[in-house]
């Protein structure tokens, strides 16, 4: 892990992580006519939220645990207690969540948390096929998640919205994990999943808007590749994923989403 982060950028680079819950309200329309839907749909989405917090507060207690045990830390036992306490509030919000949902959308919502934890453990332990990939698909899912609680509904343009997010915080999640990738892992796959994942979200929901899946509108996220070209020239030359989250695939990312709520609203 890159160890000189300043604090804004952690900042951000976290609520980016978390932004999965969130962006799916820049394509789709949240609240129904029926007040009783909107109360269930609204407790569904902020029961999702609280779990994605639990479950990011028990993994880093959990890590800080393992390294503070591996080092015979006097600590090992405080982060240990929190990893505990924090675990057992995910779980019994689990189960609160389990009432107000489907079996399908709580077995979608565990496996969310799984892949997402495989990732954050990918990353941790130098493992960055894990992480990357771990990424595309923890993030994705949390959209889906996402989706469904708030709309209940799943087809085909769910799902693609779904991976245009996920992909594009896949390509921020690598640039801050630059330092993982070894030159033989640029070569043969990081780069070219890199390039893939920065630019596979404008390019699914603009494509999506000109053949009038979505409003024609969303077709001008296609400016955003635009701006893409930028960092994918960066790397080609660098021959390395750039490091530089928040000028870098981060900016891209948070442009991408601004553009589509801009849509949303033409």
């Amino acid at each position: 892990m890159i160890a000189s982060r300043a604090l804004w950028e952690s900042v951000i680079y976290s609520l980016i992580r978390l932004s999965p819950i969130i962006a799916p309200t820049s394509i789709v329309t949240v609240l129904a006519d029926n007040p009783t839907i909107n109360e269930l749909l609204v407790k569904r989405w902020l029961i999702l939220f609280a779990i994605l917090i639990l479950w990011n507060m028990t993994e880093g207690a959990a890590i800080l645990w393992m390294k503070a045990k591996s080092q015979a830390s006097e600590r090992a036992k405080g982060y240990l207690i929190v990893t505990i306490l924090c675990g057992a509030l995910t779980v019994a919000i689990l189960q609160y969540g389990r009432t107000l949902s489907s079996q399908g959308i709580f077995l979608l919502t565990l496996a969310t948390l799984s892949v997402r934890g495989m990732s954050r453990t990918g990353w941790e332990n130098g493992r960055p096929l894990a992480g990357f990939v771990g990424a595309l698909l923890g993030n994705s899912l949390l959209t889906l998640s996402s989706l469904l609680a708030i709309t209940s509904q799943v087809d085909w343009q769910s799902a693609a919205v779904a991976i245009a997010i996920g992909s594009s915080i896949a390509a921020v999640e690598a640039s801050w994990h630059a330092d993982v990738f070894t030159r033989e892992s640029l070569a043969r796959w990081a780069l070219p999943l890199y390039r893939i994942t920065l630019c596979l979200g404008p390019i699914v929901v603009a494509t999506m808007g000109m053949t009038n899946q979505i409003p024609l509108s969303y077709a001008l996220t296609s400016i955003v590749l635009l701006i893409a070209t930028r960092i994918l020239n960066i790397a080609n030359t660098r021959n390395e994923i750039p490091s530089d989250m928040v000028r870098g695939a981060g900016g891209i990312y948070l442009l991408f989403v601004t553009v589509m709520v801009v849509c949303k609203h033409l």
